[in-house]
């Protein structure tokens, strides 16, 4: 079977990198600071999304490098490989950063994929919009999709018993939701 995976908040867990970005922040309250989303909504909610896409940059460059497995992916994926799987990473973030220093994002994501997966992926892709994408997904004629973001499984041509989103669950979405990686095997067969 031909598996794929978004990388960032799907495979790459950010919320210990934005808890301490978030903290040397000035007059930003402790609570906003806990992961990745309570400081997203801080931030652009008080007129600092500059800020905010700046944070960005820094996450997902240089200190993607302490970004955490999401839990039970290691394995996971390590059984899917070893039962004959392709597994390719399609994922879309630009290649430098909007604002704020710049750094290669698609390098960066490379070496991190590199460093914790050594080479279990059959091919990993960073495309530079979610239309690009998609349409990757589409020419690598993947079978199953995962990831978080409910506005791109939206745009994947796959039959909805083949898209999972992973992370918090949103009360009206329409794709299997995948909250343990552990699961994962278990609904794909």
């Amino acid at each position: 079977m031909k598996i794929g995976f978004d990388l960032d908040n799907t495979i790459a867990i950010y919320d210990n990198v934005f808890r301490e970005l978030g903290k040397r922040l000035s007059n930003v309250p402790q609570e906003h600071t806990q992961n990745k989303k309570t400081l997203a909504d801080y931030l652009i909610n008080n007129g600092r999304e500059n800020e905010w896409t700046k944070l960005q940059g820094e996450a997902y460059g240089p200190k993607m490098k302490h970004a955490t497995v999401a839990i039970n992916f290691k394995e996971t994926l390590q059984n899917l490989v070893n039962e004959g799987n392709d597994c390719y990473i399609v994922s879309h973030r630009t290649k430098y950063p909007d604002s704020g220093a710049t750094y290669d994002l698609h390098r960066t994501a490379e070496k991190w994929l590199i460093r914790n997966f050594k080479n279990s992926f059959k091919a990993m892709h960073f495309e530079e919009t979610i239309e690009k994408k998609v349409e990757r997904i589409q020419t690598l004629a993947l079978e199953v999709f995962v990831d978080d973001l409910e506005k791109v499984l939206k745009k994947v041509n796959l039959p909805k018993r083949n898209l999972f989103q992973y992370g918090t669950k949103n009360e009206h979405s329409e794709w299997l939701y995948l909250r343990d990686w552990n699961e994962f095997q278990g609904l794909i067969k």
